[in-house]
């Protein structure tokens, strides 16, 4: 896959956030598979594998880092990112799931740099980027 010609599942409880992801997503050129609840994100999982996966690390019904787990299990060389408020220090996180780390408010900045540093790594088959903007 080349950079915005694979497919991405969003999971993400804050409506204005998902709608800004998928939109940004979308004119990268993902198809993009949006879900506001783990359970979404579980059923999306169990029909369709993903290149990229943008998980919240904290839903209203599960933890993020289950859905990653989940995501890995199916999709060996998904692009994993959380999403989180947190400091990157104050998540303990296992470097076979998550591939990175996204802090909220998201920098699309950020999130293309992580891409194509996944990408330069070669643990994904993404490649470039492209708008930097931040969403609020």
């Amino acid at each position: 896959m080349t950079y915005g010609k694979g497919n991405a599942l969003v999971v993400e409880d804050e409506k204005l956030i998902n709608w800004s992801l998928v939109r940004t997503l979308v004119q990268w050129g993902f198809e993009v598979h949006p879900v506001h609840t783990g359970r979404e994100a579980l059923r999306a999982l169990d029909s369709e594998s993903f290149d990229v996966v943008l998980v919240d690390v904290q839903l209203p019904d599960m933890e993020g880092i289950e859905i990653a787990r989940r995501a890995r299990l199916y999709s060996p060389r998904s692009v994993i990112l959380l999403l989180t408020p947190f400091a990157r220090a104050k998540l303990t996180l296992d470097p076979g799931i998550i591939n990175g780390c996204i802090n909220k408010p998201i920098d699309l900045a950020a999130l293309k740099g992580t891409l194509g540093v996944i990408a330069s790594q070669g643990e994904s088959s993404i490649s470039s980027a492209a708008h930097s903007e931040k969403l609020r």
